[in-house]
C-alpha cells in the first residue's frame, strides 16, 4: 500500500512540475506574440460552450422529432432497401444464368429442327 501511495506522490509531483513548465511556456509565447505585434485581446480567457455559459448548437442535444431527423431517416432506409433489392437481383440473374435460355436462343433451336 505504501508503495502505490508513493508511486501516486511521484506522478502528482511530476504533474505539477508539468503544469508550471506549461504554464511558463504559454506566459513566454504570450508575451512574445504580443511583443511580436498580436492584440492582447486574442488571448484573454472568455467563457465559451465548454462551460455551458454559452449555449451552441453544438452543446444542444439533436432534436429527433424534426422534419429533417426523419427525412434523413428515410432517405437511408430508401438507400439501403435499393442496395438490397439490387444485390437480390443480381444473386438470382447469377443463379439462374445457366438454367433460362434467351428469346434468341429458343428462335434458333426451333429453326434448326424444321
Amino acid at each position: 500500500m505504501k508503495s502505490l501511495k508513493e508511486v501516486a506522490a511521484k506522478a502528482a509531483a511530476k504533474a505539477k512540475e508539468a503544469l508550471t513548465s506549461a504554464k511558463k511556456a504559454a506566459v513566454a509565447a504570450k508575451t512574445a506574440a504580443v511583443v511580436g505585434g498580436a492584440p492582447s485581446t486574442l488571448f484573454e480567457l472568455i467563457p465559451d460552450e465548454v462551460d455551458g455559459t454559452i449555449p451552441d448548437e453544438i452543446d444542444e442535444a439533436p432534436q429527433k422529432d424534426s422534419v429533417i431527423y426523419y427525412a434523413g431517416l428515410a432517405s437511408v432506409c430508401l438507400v439501403t432497401f435499393a442496395a438490397a433489392m439490387v444485390a437480390f437481383r443480381k444473386i438470382s440473374l447469377g443463379r439462374n444464368n445457366g438454367r433460362t435460355q434467351s428469346v434468341e436462343d429458343g428462335m434458333m433451336a426451333e429453326a434448326c429442327l424444321e
